[in-house]
């Protein structure tokens, strides 16, 4: 999985770059996160978000996306 680019925890370089930027940001919309991390939004909104909101990263506002308390503490 190392050699793969996966972290332990399952976490690969995108998921990795939707964490930090949302730290940088505390909150983004689905466009504008698309761009920041250089995934096409519907990548982001089918794949990436509902596994970093499964794992308890993520979360999703009437005003955008934004990092649960876990998110904001995790390591990468």
């Amino acid at each position: 999985m190392e050699s793969c680019g996966i972290s332990d925890d399952g976490l690969d370089c995108t998921d990795r770059k939707i964490i930090e930027s949302l730290r940088e940001y505390d909150i983004l919309g689905l466009n504008t996160l698309s761009s920041l991390v250089g995934e096409a939004p519907e990548s982001i909104f089918k794949i990436y978000e509902p596994y970093l909101i499964q794992k308890g990263y993520l979360q999703r506002t009437s005003r955008g996306i934004t990092l649960t308390a876990q998110g904001k503490c995790l390591k990468l």
